[in-house]
């Protein structure tokens, strides 16, 4: 339960932080759609898509896969902000999110998985070319699953170790 809290704590202070910063009037897209990997944790690969609604909130999906073991779907919602004395080229993101997963493979077998993430990282967007990078970190926690859970057996439902990268093609530059 501390780690709820944590968590929920994390995301609030960012999102606040994120919101005090001043406002910069330009867009870095309105959507994009690319590739990701998640390196330290076995290799997770799969698709990103992310829509802005204003200058500072987007919301991301993804679909990931680690085909040895089970897949998971993904969803943020963003706030966004430019480092002070920075281009808005170049900013930091954060925010909440969901996952639903499947582990077919793993030990132990868990068809149906449910959690709660958070997301902070970095961007940077090319605006003389469609291409937007990412670097970010996601832990992961599961609330729910068809196996039962044992206390001690929460530890192994948090996952801090979900560092990425996503490459994507960015459209409809503002």
């Amino acid at each position: 339960m501390r780690k709820i809290v944590l968590l929920v704590f994390v995301c609030v202070v960012f999102t606040t932080m994120a919101t005090a910063q001043r406002r910069d009037n330009q867009m870095w897209f309105k959507q994009a759609i690319g590739l990701r990997y998640e390196a330290l944790d076995g290799g997770w690969a799969g698709i990103s898509y992310e829509r802005f609604f204003t200058i500072r909130s987007s919301f991301e999906i993804m679909g990931l896969g680690y085909f040895a073991e089970g897949l998971e779907a993904a969803g943020f919602y963003k706030f966004t902000g430019v480092f002070p004395g920075t281009t808005s080229q170049f900013r930091y993101f954060l925010g909440p999110g969901v996952h639903i997963a499947s582990w077919y493979n793993a030990k132990p077998k868990d068809p149906f998985v449910v959690g709660i993430d958070a997301m902070f990282g970095l961007g940077f967007v090319f605006f003389n070319l469609p291409i937007g990078i990412s670097v970010d970190w996601r832990p992961t926690l599961d609330l729910y699953t068809q196996n039962p859970l044992k206390r001690e057996d929460m530890a192994k439902r948090f996952d801090p170790e979900r560092l990425g990268i996503t490459v994507r093609y960015t459209m409809n530059h503002m």
